[in-house]
């Protein structure tokens, strides 16, 4: 059996995207990369490629944007799990805190979304697949939501005063965590 070269670029694609997942996950395990780093990597770099999924099926016909919207999904798997990996006894506590809520419901939006993003389920779906694929929008906003909630949680824990001035809207996390 021979090979086409729209299925060895495929394949290429798939590895391109899977095998920084596999190494962080190595470097992570490894003590190579510590926790916050190894966070702060598959997050933004799951929200990256979301925008960049998010910017392809914008532009329409463009090749390759489910395997990257689904990379962006294994990417947020890859979060989860280091997440997890320390927090897990308070998980289920923590979840109700505003700053990790958004990202809790961005990910049970993505579960369906990268379940159906296969071709049977593609098939097996017909038109409803693009109505259920457009919550990709609302989760996209979490995501971002979530991401503000990161970036004024550090940057609170360095300068929690600055923030508030800078940002109100983005200063909750500081003014929830005053005494």
């Amino acid at each position: 059996m021979s090979l086409t070269r729209r299925q060895i670029a495929k394949w290429l694609v798939w590895a391109l995207l899977g095998m920084p997942v596999i190494v962080l996950g190595v470097a992570y395990v490894t003590d190579v990369v510590g926790y916050g780093r190894a966070l702060a990597i598959s997050g933004e770099v799951s929200a990256l490629l979301l925008m960049l999924a998010l910017v392809m099926g914008a532009a329409k016909r463009v090749m390759w944007r489910r395997a990257v919207g689904v990379a962006s999904f294994g990417w947020a798997m890859l979060h989860l799990v280091i997440y997890l990996s320390r927090k897990w006894e308070t998980a289920l506590g923590a979840a109700m805190e505003m700053d990790l809520l958004t990202g809790w419901l961005a990910l049970i939006v993505f579960v369906p979304l990268a379940v159906t993003s296969t071709t049977p389920w593609v098939r097996r779906l017909g038109k409803r697949w693009r109505k259920l694929h457009f919550l990709v929008w609302p989760a996209a906003a979490l995501v971002g939501l979530a991401a503000l909630n990161a970036i004024a949680t550090a940057q609170c824990a360095q300068q929690p005063m600055l923030v508030v001035a800078r940002a109100p809207a983005a200063s909750l996390p500081c003014l929830a965590a005053a005494p």
